[in-house]
């Protein structure tokens, strides 16, 4: 397929950017491939400006298009989503083709391939003469493994190969397994050799917020395999006479007999578009516990498994179970814990279990398995139905250490961990920490992806997880709820983001030597219990003239009205004080606001007006993060009422719900 611009027409023979001699002819930018009806892969450096190309898509309601030009044919893309991180390997965009059906579309696999395996790349290129497609056939050189997260890929070495110019996008064809496993992305410099990167790379979509085009993008793959194999009938004519690359993959890699339990082919494309219909997993623990169900052991994938066709990756060396086996009975356990409102694909999920298990003779062999995990599944399916918790990320920010930068001769470098939980202290088995050290400055964009990552294990559908950040007093005017993670409306719009003092113990942990009556974690379990019930009362820091009061004392924090939420208006010349806020915090209260726009022209009269009646609205305390998320979205939703929420930030610290131990109660635990 060759990848152009809509604009500039589609005639054959168009010249390639940049190739001298080239005329004014419309200008190809790359290659690309079908994988599904209506669906295209290609480079994402394909579509860049500086190469002929619109601009990097970035997804969203931004209509970006090109034009597709494909078996002599015609049709218009709309670029969906694009990355570029050449630092992770990753150079992928998805385009969605309107009027392009019929058309072939090829089979993907994120299985790596290995050094010295035959592959074949192809793709448009003028390099050999007229414009036109070309493959070239080879093998994989070597391999250099992706070292960055997720959406780090493996990238295979072109070496010796002729990789022509207009090329990139192209897909990388293992020929032994019949299924594509990369994509073209880079010509060495001396026009011998170059680079593809793996499939792996689609995952990256998760970190850019784009999980559900990944969902949908597997989805169509999928489906349309399995139809193409098992219902030819229902696909377009020019498909129905062709061999489905079911049946092209069984030819050029036979199957073991099925004495041997192996799944098959066929039968694992059949399972793949029966997963693909029951939707998208709820989140990826959904995908590991229904694996755990069938191995009856502890699973910990190499990459997060988003999808239900990830679980059939995980089944391998199942004890005292045959590949076969193994898959059945996960099929049981994905169906059994599905509650989805249209029963039909799990019913479908189940007939294909009874007739495949009955057609080898195992129906009776794993009826036992098959009970327990319908009591496994209807106990979870009635613990997602109790539960009402929302779902939370934590993230502690820390201060590492002091050294010599460029500069700035004593910069603070700090480090990060980050934890998900089901808001009730269980664990969702996601964990992520980096003690490198890094500047408060490049905090944000060392995060981003950490935190979408951290969303993506925890979120729940319709249930956003919670941000709760830990933080020193130096970083309490950090604009996290302002930061760009997963979508394009900010952190704070999306989910409740509030902010807890880093120095003060959580939850079960113990505090530093003996607590006396006036120590801060005594006064905030007091302050805490005084507020619970509400209502919440504005009690303001600054004073006639809209200034902090400096002089305020510890002991006035300590001895203001039990339900009184300290506010703290951002003064002309700069950030909250951080030694005000540290009065505050010491003195026992659990929640602050303050706003951090030293800019904001509205004045502190009414954001004293505005913040009072917003307190005023919320009956408890643990209703205020979801009120002020509202607020935030509002701001983004162009809500005339929230434009004085922008800029909030919240301290919302809960004391623990018992309280601290003594000191010799410390002492006598047993170690």
């Amino acid at each position: 397929m060759r990848i152009q611009s809509t604009a500039e027409g589609y005639a054959e023979g168009g010249s390639l950017p940049g190739v001298p001699g080239a005329d004014a002819q419309p200008a190809a930018w790359g290659s690309g491939f079908f994988v599904a009806p209506g669906w295209v892969l290609t480079c994402a450096h394909v579509l860049r400006r500086e190469e002929g190309g619109i601009g990097m898509g970035e997804g969203g309601a931004d209509v970006r298009e090109v034009g597709l030009v494909f078996d002599g044919r015609t049709a218009v893309g709309e670029v969906r989503h694009a990355l570029h991180c050449p630092e992770d390997g990753v150079d992928i965009a998805v385009i969605r083709a309107y009027g392009a059906e019929p058309h072939v579309f090829l089979p993907l696999s994120e299985d790596t391939g290995d050094p010295g395996d035959q592959i074949l790349f192809f793709g448009y290129s003028r390099e050999t003469g007229p414009l036109r497609p070309i493959s070239v056939v080879g093998t994989i050189g070597g391999t250099v493994a992706g070292t960055r997260g997720e959406s780090a890929n493996e990238q295979y070495l072109l070496d010796g190969l002729t990789v022509p110019r207009g090329i990139s996008g192209g897909p990388v064809y293992h020929r032994a397994r019949a299924e594509v496993i990369g994509i073209v992305t880079h010509q060495a410099n001396d026009r011998r050799g170059g680079l593809a990167s793996s499939l792996l790379q689609l995952r990256g979509l998760f970190t850019e917020g784009a999980g559900d085009l990944y969902h949908l993008l597997w989805q169509a793959h999928d489906h349309a395999h399995y139809t193409h194999h098992f219902h030819p009938a229902q696909t377009d004519g020019a498909l129905r006479g062709m061999e489905s690359w079911t049946t092209v993959r069984t030819r050029a890699t036979p199957e073991p007999s099925r004495s041997e339990g192996s799944l098959g082919h066929a039968r694992r494309t059949e399972l793949r578009g029966l997963l693909a219909a029951m939707g998208r997993p709820e989140h990826p623990r959904s995908v590991i516990a229904a694996v755990e169900a069938v191995r009856g052991d502890w699973t910990e994938p190499d990459t997060t498994p988003h999808l239900w066709r990830d679980g059939l990756d995980l089944l391998y060396d199942v004890r005292g179970r045959t590949a076969l086996e193994a898959a059945l009975l996960y099929s049981v356990a994905v169906a059994e814990q599905d509650a989805l409102e249209d029963p039909e694909p799990r019913r479908r999920l189940l007939a294909w279990y009874t007739a495949t298990a009955r057609e080898d003779g195992l129906l009776d062999r794993l009826d036992g398995p098959r009970e327990a995990l319908r009591a496994w599944g209807a106990a979870v399916r009635d613990e997602r139905a109790a539960t009402g918790l929302v779902p939370l990320v934590r993230m502690e920010v820390y201060e590492l250490y002091y050294r010599a930068d460029a500069g700035c001769s004593r910069a603070v470098h700090y480090g990060w961990t980050l934890s998900g939980t089901d808001g009730d202290e269980f664990d969702t088995g996601f964990r992520d920490q980096d003690d490198s050290g890094v500047l408060r400055e490049d905090l944000a964009d060392r995060l981003l992806r950490p935190l979408g990552h951290a969303f993506d294990w925890s979120d729940r559908p319709g249930r956003p997880a919670a941000l709760e950040v830990r933080l020193p007093i130096g970083l309490f005017d950090l604009p996290v709820d302002r930061w760009p993670v997963v979508g394009r409306d900010p952190l704070g719009a999306q989910r409740p983001v509030t902010v807890r003092w880093a120095e003060r113990p959580g939850p079960g942990e113990p505090a530093a030597g003996r607590q006396s009556e006036d120590s801060p974690r005594r006064a905030h379990e007091r302050r805490w219990k005084g507020i619970a019930d509400g209502p919440l009362r504005l009690y303001a820091l600054h004073g006639e003239d809209g200034e902090p009061r400096s002089t305020i004392t510890l002991s006035e924090l300590r001895e203001a009205d039990p339900k009184a939420v300290p506010a703290l208006f951002c003064p002309a010349e700069g950030p909250v004080s951080e030694e005000i806020l540290l009065r505050v915090v010491s003195a026992g209260h659990g929640i602050a606001v303050w706003n951090r726009d030293a800019a904001w022209r509205y004045g502190w009269r009414e954001f004293e007006r505005r913040l009072g009646g917003a307190l005023a609205s919320v009956p408890r305390p643990d209703a205020l993060p979801a009120a002020l998320r509202r607020l935030r979205a509002g701001v983004y939703e162009g809500d005339r009422e929230s434009y004085w929420a922008k800029d909030m930030a919240l301290l919302y610290d809960p004391a623990p719900a018992t309280e601290a131990p003594s000191e010799e109660e410390y002492l006598w635990e047993p170690l």
